[in-house]
């Protein structure tokens, strides 16, 4: 990690958006899903050398590094790794949350895994109950279940979902689709396990789908180290609306309240999951050429 350089979060971003110079709102995108690892290097090397992912760029803040990776030409949202330097010492550990991948093969992804010493919970295998798609679920290093969806059209794999355990499956659609603006696709109930509400912006390009996870057995829900980036048509409404629901800003837009692609603000949901809120930009036409 020494070889990458590091900026501070807001610079990034600010460069990033002002980038897109004449742009203007665009409809909502889960643009990255976050998760907390004990080990920043060791991490970074699994989704880049064994997941395939690239990294995108590293972020040092105060209290807290980030390593964003992507599936490059891939449709699907960026994974950011979460490391904290602070004194908060989260659990990064066998949190009740997944990363559910879409890729050519299934059978050799779940190999290069077992390879690392990972345990695989269920190798892949022809779902008959979904159209004899083959799935599977290993584990990363620090126990993230990784699910394993084949699909052998592809070309490059891509994150299609990210699961979040939550402690009311209702109360957390409620708040994902009525303040975040999210489509529920359908519901899932797997036996002896847990039931899961699918969620996604139902519009092309709009990233991963979020899943809702409640298990059967008695699991930690509360402030786990996992963050959900949402680009937003209008980041001070959607802040507002989750400030109505009486959850925590920590950070508030600022400045004016027209359209600046450097808009940003952080709040939390009500599991206490870290919800970020950017500006979504549509690139002028002529950036399109």
């Amino acid at each position: 990690m020494k070889s990458k350089q590091f900026w501070i979060l807001g610079m990034v971003f600010l460069a990033m958006m002002l980038a897109c110079f004449g742009c203007h709102p665009a409809d909502s995108k889960l643009v990255a899903a976050g998760i907390g690892v004990s080990d920043l290097e060791k991490s970074t090397d699994f989704y880049t050398r064994v997941m395939g992912m690239k990294v995108k760029t590293c972020v040092r803040q105060k209290g807290l590094e980030q390593v964003v990776l992507e599936f490059v030409d891939s449709k699907g949202s960026d994974v950011v790794l979460l490391h904290y330097t602070d004194d908060s010492h989260p659990n990064y550990t066998n949190n009740p949350d997944k990363l559910v991948f879409y890729v050519p093969d299934a059978y050799a992804l779940a190999a290069a895994i077992a390879a690392e010493g990972l345990r695989i919970v269920s190798p892949p295998k022809a779902q008959p109950t979904m159209g004899n798609v083959v799935v599977g679920i290993a584990t990363d290093p620090d126990g993230y279940w990784i699910e394993m969806v084949q699909d052998p059209t592809l070309t490059v794999a891509y994150l299609g979902a990210v699961g979040i355990g939550v402690n009311d499956l209702e109360a957390s659609a409620d708040f994902y689709t009525r303040v975040m603006g999210m489509t529920e696709q359908y519901r899932l109930k797997i036996p002896y396990l847990m039931d899961e509400i699918i969620l996604q912006y139902a519009h092309e390009g709009g990233g991963s789908a979020v899943v809702l996870m409640h298990y059967l057995a008695p699991k930690n829900y509360a402030d786990l180290p996992l963050k959900l980036t949402f680009a937003m048509n209008d980041p001070r409404a959607t802040l507002g609306a989750i400030e109505e629901e009486g959850l925590e800003i920590l950070v508030a837009p600022k400045g004016k309240a027209n359209f600046t692609p450097a808009t940003y603000g952080l709040a939390k949901d009500i599991d206490g999951y870290l919800l970020e809120i950017l500006q979504s930009t549509q690139m002028p036409p002529q950036a399109n050429r």
